[in-house]
């Protein structure tokens, strides 16, 4: 096992600084710890990037655990942080351990179009994780793509295992016993090497103490009318829904319904669940969900087409959500949404009880003040970054994944002289 720090350095920058170094492996590249002032409505904010080492590809997902945070990569590799109270030091290492996921198979199987061939590939990959830990056993759950070589489909899967706390977090080579806790239905033929993993969904959230229920959300994989079949108004099918899965008899049900590609879900301490979802061209929400209701996709959106700005053709009242549940809050033009929070802590005191959502495109933090299911505030909160995960760690820092590889720290900075 190898661990690679860097130590007592602090650099305090509007951009980002770099500290260039020679290792002795594979995730020996550079790497470099900076951090920046982001100046919001009530606070000033401290922002800590630590940059990873070759972190596998876009995509993936967050998960705290003793101290550490584990952050499972696009390609399914596993890795813990270990940070400093001070947020000055840290260090990083890849475990022995991935997600069940067959994209070797897929791409040595599959010839995908478009001009970015990598960038296609990536498109398949892991995109959350969950834990639960009773006593020293852990349990884990991954949500990822899975290609079906017989049937020369594609469908999204959460995989389960459970191992023992302390050979994983000493990072043991013991082999993880996966097992498919869901596998979404039907399995998808790709028409003309079309692959829209990007729009599969995949958050997870846990319920229970101890855990007895899974949600997952599914997205429409690019199955929504145009041109490819829509498959998210159909019940018999996973797609478009977010799933609610019992973990004890081992059973699933659909939550909701009509979803394009909900890519953040997040159960508050109130019993309510929300969820955040991209649109079309525009349109991308914020969704306060209930059970059994239907949230409108193909059939209304507040987006555009692709190729124009015309009103999504599917749509019945274009510049409407008529006969469905409307959102929250939809945004016009598009941020790219990501994953969500409910801060409920109180290292954010004017804060506490608002969602914070991050976005892809809109490289932002949105802080949200909802009441009565109205968003009465909605702040931007620029972060330069495509933010792909989101969490609230145990000190009340509000901890972001990036797609250009960095967890970042955002915490109020308390001493008015700082930066110096």
């Amino acid at each position: 096992m190898m661990h690679l720090r860097i130590s007592g350095l602090r650099v305090v920058c509007l951009a980002a600084a770099a500290i260039l170094f020679t290792g002795c492996g594979p995730d020996s590249v550079i790497r470099y710890t900076s951090q920046k002032v982001i100046h919001t409505g009530f606070y000033q904010l401290r922002a800590t990037h630590h940059m990873f080492p070759n972190p596998g590809g876009m995509g993936g997902g967050i998960a705290y655990l003793e101290g550490k945070w584990l952050v499972v990569s696009g390609d399914g590799s596993f890795r813990l942080f270990d940070r400093s109270e001070t947020g000055d030091d840290f260090r990083v290492w890849k475990l022995p351990y991935h997600a069940p996921m067959n994209r070797n198979r897929f791409a040595a199987t599959v010839v995908l179009q478009g001009k970015n061939q990598k960038r296609e590939l990536q498109r398949f990959r892991a995109m959350d994780v969950v834990l639960h830990q009773s006593g020293r056993n852990l349990q884990i759950w991954v949500s990822h793509h899975w290609w079906d070589e017989k049937e020369s489909c594609v469908t999204l899967r959460v995989s389960t295992a459970v191992i023992d706390a302390d050979a994983f977090l000493n990072s043991k080579p013991i082999g993880l016993n996966w097992t498919t806790e869901y596998e979404a239905m039907p399995c998808l033929e790709l028409s003309d090497g079309k692959f829209s993993g990007h729009e599969s969904g995949g958050k997870l959230v846990l319920s229970g103490n101890p855990p007895d229920t899974l949600y997952l959300t599914v997205g429409d994989l690019g199955f929504n009318g145009i041109p490819l079949p829509s498959l998210v108004q159909d019940p018999e099918a996973s797609w478009g829904k977010v799933i609610k899965m019992d973990l004890q008899v081992r059973a699933a049900s659909v939550f909701t319904t009509g979803h394009r590609n909900p890519q953040g879900l997040f159960l508050d301490d109130l019993g309510r669940m929300w969820l955040t979802e991209h649109g079309p061209r525009g349109g991308d929400e914020l969704n306060l969900l209930k059970q059994g209701e239907n949230y409108g996709w193909p059939l209304v959106s507040y987006g555009t087409s692709y190729q124009t700005y015309d009103p999504w053709p599917l749509s019945r009242n274009p510049g409407r959500h008529e006969g469905f549940r409307e959102p929250v809050y939809a945004w016009v033009p598009s941020i790219g949404v990501s994953d969500l929070i409910r801060l409920q802590g109180d290292r954010f005191p004017l804060w506490k009880g608002d969602i914070v959502v991050a976005s892809l495109n809109g490289r932002s933090l949105f802080r949200i003040h909802a009441r009565e299911g109205r968003a009465i505030v909605v702040e931007p909160i620029r972060m330069d970054k495509r933010i792909r995960d989101i969490a609230e760690g145990p000190a009340g820092e509000i901890v972001l994944w990036s797609d250009n590889h960095r967890l970042i720290f955002i915490e109020p900075v308390l001493d008015p002289e700082w930066p110096k």
